[in-house]
């Protein structure tokens, strides 16, 4: 009996052992607050010539568009904004090579078809991100094609949609979501539910102040941003400064409805959006903020993945 008891005791305390070394293991990985500038910034690398591509974009009057690049969504307007700055697409580009944009232009929302006052126009540039921003070089334009008359030559139509093809040449190549599974292969009604109860997650983390699981949680997503845009430590400590902030501010979660899921990335991508209203278009995971007197919600756009040879999901753009 002693023996038995004396051999009962040991496997108690290996076990114990195994799983505080486990345990150790997982915290020495984990991403945090802490150590997430360091171990973001050794991914970065910098180089002779840093090419970031942007586009410009205006829809001066009566029609919506959305734009997306390798279907990743990069922008959207429903309200005839000028991006008189410039968008930067470089998170959308994997890898040097061919490049799909595609262009999506929508009646205003009082509408059910496009006039033939529809207008907008696209313009793709490279600027190289060591040198100047300033100094831009052309890739391709499009605007909506005309008739004789000037007037839109897609009027009547529910939608118009274009797509455009260009080479882009960049000195770094991430993995992103070319290896990730294929959601439409899933039931989609248990993959909604479990997009919903990941952004549930988050914000009750978020909530609760649980910054660490935060960047952790975001980690692989800020990796392959900070690589494509070639971003210095410095902007890494502003943008984990103000990730601090709202969760620091954060009182509640919540999903702004009506929203639907929707799939992106050649259907490896997931994201629950909003479907109507002031923030159509948006990402329906919304974190109500207030500091004093000021208040209002902070919008993440989640992009959710499930890496190839695992079952969870996971952030990546």
């Amino acid at each position: 009996m002693k023996q038995l008891i004396r051999v009962i005791l040991l496997c108690i305390m290996v076990q114990a052992c195994g799983q505080t070394y486990n345990k150790m293991e997982r915290d020495k990985n984990m991403i945090t607050a802490n150590n997430f500038v360091e171990e973001t910034e050794k991914h970065v690398k910098h180089f002779e010539k840093e090419p970031y591509y942007k586009m410009h974009t205006g829809s001066p009057q009566d029609c919506n568009y959305e734009i997306s690049v390798n279907d990743l969504p990069v922008y959207k307007s429903y309200s005839g904004f000028k991006d008189l700055t410039g968008t930067p697409i470089n998170e959308a580009i994997l890898k040097s090579g061919e490049q799909r944009i595609t262009i999506k232009i929508f009646p205003p929302e009082k509408d059910s078809i496009l006039s033939k006052q529809a207008n907008m126009y696209f313009r793709l540039v490279e600027v190289d991100h060591m040198t100047s921003q300033f100094e831009e070089k052309n890739i391709l334009s499009f605007v909506l094609p005309s008739d004789d008359d000037g007037d839109f030559s897609g009027a009547g139509l529910p939608y118009f949609e274009k797509e455009l093809v260009f080479n882009a040449s960049v000195p770094y190549e991430v993995k992103g979501w070319s290896e990730s599974q294929n959601l439409s292969k899933l039931d989609q009604d248990k993959l909604k539910e479990k997009v919903i109860d990941f952004y549930k997650k988050t914000g009750v983390e978020e909530v609760k102040k649980n910054i660490d699981f935060l960047f952790n949680a975001m980690h692989k997503k800020q990796v392959e941003r900070a690589i494509s845009n070639y971003t210095s430590k410095e902007d890494l400590a502003v943008m984990i400064n103000e990730m601090k902030r709202y969760v620091k501010y954060a009182k509640r979660f919540e999903l702004t409805e009506p929203y639907t899921m929707k799939l992106y990335g050649n259907n490896r991508l997931v994201i629950l959006e909003v479907l109507i209203g002031e923030y159509k278009g948006d990402g329906a995971h919304s974190l109500f903020v207030q500091k004093g007197v000021e208040s209002g919600f902070n919008r993440d756009t989640y992009y959710l993945h499930i890496p190839k040879g695992k079952t969870a999901l996971e952030i990546i753009r």
